[in-house]
Parts: structure tokens; sequence; C-alpha cells
């Protein structure tokens, strides 16, 4: 096969680190003499993105979403850019000395940075946080294994190493940013939803990425609809159904959310399905209610049981358990 230069861009007068993102249709031009990040399109050559820094950059990594690109700069600090709105997403500080070089791993959620302090760290890009750092280590051009288990590093004096890297995603963390009254999983286990005063999150485990937030004051429960295509919450606001569609592919998740329609405008605390998919069984302040949700709504069973809290059925779904605030 012969090979020949197929097109030749003019970008800087010195473009040390290039970086092709996942698609191959944009390349992450930069150097530690420009304080520019450069992102390229390849069909017409032209620049469709300037990511301005304060000092030189070293190496370049974009996140497997092709929208983060991960830049280490001369001022110490490692920059996560949301490349289409042209904004930082993240700042992390931890370098004592120039950081050179950044690695994602093909899941997204471990960031790897090395620099001229002669440490290697390790950072979250959810939260932005540190995890931990190892002396030594050069990860410029390195990559991980398929399975983000493995990632060769070279020593500054001489010879080659091998951090190995357990996953840790059972315990992956996402920045919630205060409490949390209850969580739940879509039924692939895609999707999990999370439960705030100020209403619910939805997050796609995938890329780890928050993809919807829905207003509920004091939200307290989330559940999937049986069918899929609806959530209920339940909280100080009442309950509301907010219809649901979505769309998939290998990397990216669709969501289509709203207009939510009010069941009860009374304070509830917990709810459950009941095992046939039919009613619902809510716990509040005035006791607790099996509900048919219809249309239209429809109380089954009524029972008193003064601030109702916590709520648990029997498998048959022939028993059901509530505890309460004294």
């Amino acid at each position: 096969m012969q090979e020949r230069e197929v097109k030749q861009v003019q970008i800087m007068p010195s473009a040390v680190h290039v970086m092709f993102d996942p698609t191959g249709t944009r390349l992450a031009v930069s150097s530690g003499l420009d304080p520019n990040v450069h992102v390229v399109e390849l069909d017409t050559g032209k620049t469709i993105a300037t990511l301005p820094h304060p000092e030189g950059v070293g190496e370049t990594s974009w996140h497997p979403d092709g929208v983060q690109l991960a830049t280490p700069c001369g001022d110490l600090r490692v920059r996560i850019w949301d490349v289409p709105s042209r904004s930082v997403r993240l700042t992390l500080e931890g370098h004592t000395s120039v950081p050179n070089a950044v690695k994602f791993n093909h899941a997204g959620d471990l960031l790897v940075s090395c620099g001229w302090d002669g440490t290697t760290r390790f950072w979250d890009p959810v939260r932005g946080k540190e995890l931990f750092s190892l002396p030594e280590g050069w990860v410029g051009l390195s990559t991980f294994n398929s399975d983000d288990s493995l990632l060769p590093f070279g020593l500054y004096q001489s010879g080659l190493g091998l951090w190995q890297i357990a996953t840790g995603r059972e315990c992956r963390r996402l920045g919630l940013g205060g409490p949390t009254f209850h969580a739940t999983f879509s039924a692939e286990g895609r999707v999990l939803v999370t439960c705030h005063d100020d209403g619910a999150r939805l997050w796609d485990l995938v890329t780890g990425r928050l993809c919807a937030v829905l207003p509920a004051q004091e939200c307290r429960c989330v559940l999937f609809h049986p069918d899929g295509r609806s959530l209920v919450l339940s909280g100080h606001m009442g309950l509301q159904l907010w219809p649901l569609q979505t769309s998939e592919d290998s990397t990216t998740l669709t969501w289509r959310i709203g207009p939510p329609q009010t069941l009860l405008s009374i304070p509830l605390e917990q709810a459950r399905w009941q095992p046939d998919g039919q009613a619902l069984v809510a716990a509040g302040p005035h006791g607790v209610r099996v509900l048919e949700l219809g249309p239209p709504l429809q109380t089954r069973h009524h029972w008193q049981h003064p601030n109702a809290a916590g709520l648990a059925l029997s498998g048959d779904g022939n028993w059901i358990a509530s505890g309460n605030w004294k």
C-alpha cells in the first residue's frame, strides 16, 4: 500500500501534541509553547473550537463521549472541558509542578495525570476529586488495556512499569450535592434515579453523566412504572406521574420527560408498587394508602398510621409494614 500525505493543516508553530477524538473526525492540537488548545475539524481543516489557557498545554486526552477534553496546563492545573460549549467543567488541583500528560480510561470514569513533580495522580472525573497519587510514572502516549485494568508507564530515569487498576465500579460516587433519600435502577440497569430535597436526578451509568433534574419539593421516593413508560415521584409535594420516553444506542441515551401529572397533593414519604404492578402503596403523615393510579386515581384502602414514613411489602403482596416518626 502506498502512503501519502493527505492534508497539511497550519495551526501553530510548534504543534507538539495531537490527539484524535473517539470518532476520528476532530483533532485536539496543543503545545507547551502555546496557551491555546485548538480543536480542528479534519474534513475542512478549520479550527472549530479554541480553548484558552493561562500557559502552555501538554498532552491532552478525549473522554470516550467525544464531548469532554482533559488538558494539563503549565499553571499546575488539569482542566476538563465541555468542548461544544468551550467551557471548563472541572478544574483539578494537586500537582506541585507542571502536569504534562493526561489519560482517560475507556469507561471515562477515571482520569490519570502525570507531571514534573514526579507523581502520577488518579482522579474521579465526575466529582473532580483526586482519588490517590503514586510516585514517578509517565503516562504520555500510553493507553489503558481493553478492560481498563492495566496502564503502562515510563520511569523518568529508565525502565517501564505497569499500573494494575481495580475498577471499583461497584462503589462509584456520583456528584449528588446533598442528602439522598432514595434511589432506584431502571429495568435494564443503565439509569439510576435519586431523590433529593430539590427533586429527582436521572444518571446515565454508562457515561456517569447527569441526564435530567425533575423539580419536586422534598422528594422522598421515586419508582419506575412497571411498563417503563413513566416515573412516579412521592414526597412533600405529593404524588407525581412523569411520562418517560427513551431511545439509546451503545454510546448515547436520549430522554424525553414530562410534563408531570399531579395525582395527589398531600405530603407523602415512601411508596412501593404491589407485586402485580396494578396498585401503589404510599405512606405519609396521614397514614398508609393503597392507590390504583387509573385514570382516574382511586383509593383502594386507607389505614391510619400517623407520620408513617418507612414502608415494606411482603413478596406476595399480602402484607404491608409501615414505620413512623414519633
